[in-house]
């Protein structure tokens, strides 16, 4: 029997594909959503919560981060696993078949607010309500929803955060004996709040259990890039907080109750691509010396922009970075704008720059990574830190990386002096800013770097290699 190898081959393939985007699938987060309870006298019918409920679930199996496991997926486990359907409605076996489902969060809730209120009135013209009348009508809508995130391994609920959705509207016409002008009609605008509640308790649920982030890429005078487009739901006129994470916040029992953010600038779409979007920096709330390329972004309502908190000041800003420690790129040095706890340390022209001792061992062997020899970012994955720092650090060579191979040294220089001179672990970003700065033919500068990163790392073989080319 004659084999036709190719096709057998393309076949295969196609196989492959079709298991790698199952596979791909799998990885989303697993949630089950149990159906929104009633928690206010306003609203009129008990369905509007299911309605609400289905309108949510739509929303979560739109989304790239969530898997949403129906309910009769869950009545089929139960028959597999001989388990009683009627005792899905007890927490404890709900929990037990969405183990086995995959379920790793079950959400639920309570709409706590529900608002549909519709006003009209006339004024009679004339004095006479015969011979017409100007009419004025407006409508509000307004829904809170209550979200709670249950974890189904440990039962115990993880996020308890609130939703608002509100809308109004407005009409105005006139009638004058039998003829009218514009519009009478008040059209209820409440299912306009219920979406946009929706929308938020979503993307809210993206970024505390599904993974989700949105974060600078490009930092520019006028602009910041970020990394999400329509794609994932990213729309013009949209606001975001650029922040990072602060302390971890503890419930006196010493249990992590929340994160404290640190604010540093408030970002406005103004162009959206399908995978990133272009933003403005909104005036007053901080600008581009304040962004950083990784940079955290939190969207947030035009009612919360107003009273954002951002900080006056960050831990240096770049352009004061390049003034206290390469001459040759600022001809003018004025470090008179620092607070005192911000000011740089003065020291002599050929000293390596200070480095504080770090609290945990820098580097950690890692399976694929030569720790003494790599120059590339598999090297930060040995980084002793947070997740999220890894991502913000990786942000930042990312993007040196890229001045740097289109030969835009400058550039380069000051995004690697971002991860040089903000870490006592960051071995790599000080590196490639010592090879910036020589490519700029800034030889000592250059030479303080290497030396920085061999503080760090005293066997790290490329920085030796490039002080020796040095000499």
């Amino acid at each position: 029997m004659k084999v036709n190898w190719k096709k057998s081959f393309l076949f295969a393939a196609l196989c492959l594909n079709i298991f790698a985007s199952i596979a791909l699938a799998d990885e989303r987060m697993g949630v089950y959503v149990d159906g929104f309870r009633v928690g206010t006298s306003e609203i009129p019918d008990p369905r509007v919560a299911v309605a609400i409920t289905e309108m949510f679930t739509t929303q979560l199996a739109n989304s790239p981060a969530f898997r949403v496991v129906e309910r009769s997926r869950l009545q089929s486990i139960a028959r597999e696993h001989r388990i009683s359907q009627s005792g899905l409605a007890d927490p404890a076996t709900m929990l037990k078949v969405g183990r086995i489902a995959g379920v790793k969060w079950l959400l639920t809730g309570s709409i706590t607010e529900y608002v549909n209120k519709q006003t009209a009135f006339g004024i009679p013209l004339g004095g006479k309500s015969r011979d017409g009348a100007l009419m004025f009508g407006s409508s509000e809508g307004k829904v809170t929803i209550d979200i709670r995130t249950v974890n189904v391994e440990t039962s115990e609920i993880k996020n308890a955060f609130s939703v608002t959705g509100a809308a109004s509207s407005s009409s105005f016409g006139a009638e004058y004996r039998g003829y009218a002008v514009g519009d009478f009609t008040v059209p209820a605008v409440v299912d306009a709040a219920i979406r946009q509640a929706v929308k938020k308790a979503v993307k809210d649920l993206e970024r505390r259990i599904g993974g989700l982030q949105y974060r600078i890429v490009k930092v520019n005078p006028d602009t910041a890039i970020i990394d999400s487009g329509s794609s994932r739901g990213v729309e013009k006129g949209q606001l975001f907080a650029v922040y990072s994470e602060g302390d971890v916040l503890r419930d006196y029992r010493g249990n992590i109750i929340g994160t404290e953010n640190i604010y540093y600038a408030l970002l406005k779409v103004s162009d959206v691509k399908a995978d990133y979007s272009i933003c403005t920096y909104v005036k007053g709330k901080g600008g581009p010396s304040m962004c950083r390329g990784g940079d955290l972004l939190e969207p947030i309502e035009r009612a919360q922009a107003k009273t954002l908190p951002v900080v006056k000041h960050r831990k240096m800003k770049t352009t004061e970075i390049l003034e206290s420690m390469e001459p040759s790129l600022s001809t003018s040095p004025d470090t008179s704008r620092l607070v005192s706890s911000e000011r740089p340390t003065v020291r002599r022209q050929n000293a390596p720059a200070p480095i504080t001792p770090p609290a945990v061992p820098l580097v950690a062997p890692a399976p694929s990574v030569d720790v003494n020899v790599c120059t590339d970012e598999k090297l930060i994955e040995s980084y002793q830190i947070s997740e999220r720092e890894r991502d913000n650090v990786r942000g930042i060579y990312q993007t040196g990386m890229e001045y740097y191979k289109d030969k835009k040294y400058k550039e380069a220089y000051k995004q690697f002096l971002l991860g040089a001179m903000d870490s006592d672990y960051d071995v790599l970003n000080t590196y490639w800013a010592g090879m910036s700065a020589q490519r700029m033919g800034s030889q000592k500068s250059a030479r303080r770097h290497f030396e920085a990163a061999l503080k760090l790392n005293p066997d790290y073989q490329p920085a030796k290699k490039a002080l020796k080319s040095l000499k």
